[in-house]
């Protein structure tokens, strides 16, 4: 049986690692373990975003968000794995 899993997603300066922070305190017989923020890593980590010699277009997005959900993908296993320590 998988363990149960919480997500919590949203905005930049959402809430999301202070909710995380309340939960661990109220739940400390739990295992709290947090990713990265996909879109901020690919970004941040090279991937080529729009500048003023390439602008956005709906084609760049579409790859940008392909990128994203793959990276996302592979991910979610190694979280589980660090989850199971």
């Amino acid at each position: 049986m998988k363990p149960e899993r919480i997500v919590l997603t949203g905005g930049p300066s959402g809430g999301k690692s202070t909710a995380l922070e309340y939960l661990a305190l109220d739940k400390p017989h739990m295992l709290f373990e947090s990713g990265p923020e996909v879109a901020t890593m690919l970004l941040s980590g090279g991937f080529p975003a729009p500048d003023e010699w390439h602008t956005w277009s709906p084609e760049w997005q579409r790859h940008f968000q392909h990128a994203v959900a793959a990276t996302q993908l592979a991910l979610e296993p190694v979280m589980d794995m660090r989850a199971r320590r």
